[in-house]
């Protein structure tokens, strides 16, 4: 299982049977996680960072996304909102162009990706966008 954590800050990971939970990342405060490939996706610092489920190197996927506040890995593609610039955007998981899907949105917070489809809920509606 891998969660963050608003105490300490952190990302971690913990066995599903018990045992001894892991700090893979430092300082990340509590914030969305998503899981692809072996990699776990999440925002410190303003930038899209992400390292091995098994710990080890960080590196940068997108700087200056601004607040993340949801992350959706779906067929090779990360997809997250960005609640203070009022945005939804996407980018390759193996690196490459980050595209802007839409932005001048009232605060996007939640996302679910379909087939065709990036659904996405503000502070007064829910919205769909092509992918």
């Amino acid at each position: 299982m891998y969660f963050t954590h608003d105490s300490g800050g952190g990302v971690f990971r913990a066995p599903l049977a018990g045992g001894s939970v892991t700090r893979l990342v430092s300082g990340a405060d509590r914030q969305p996680l998503a899981i692809a490939d072996d990699y776990l996706y999440f925002e410190q610092t303003g930038d899209l960072k992400k390292i091995s489920v098994s710990g080890g190197a960080i590196s940068i996927l997108a700087a200056g996304v601004g607040t993340v506040s949801a992350i959706v890995a779906n067929g090779g593609i990360l997809y997250w909102t960005c609640s203070s610039c009022g945005t939804v955007e996407k980018q390759p998981l193996a690196g490459g162009t980050r595209n802007l899907l839409t932005s001048g949105q009232d605060q996007p917070i939640s996302l679910a990706v379909d087939g065709r489809h990036v659904f996405f809920g503000t502070s007064t509606a829910l919205k769909r966008i092509a992918k």
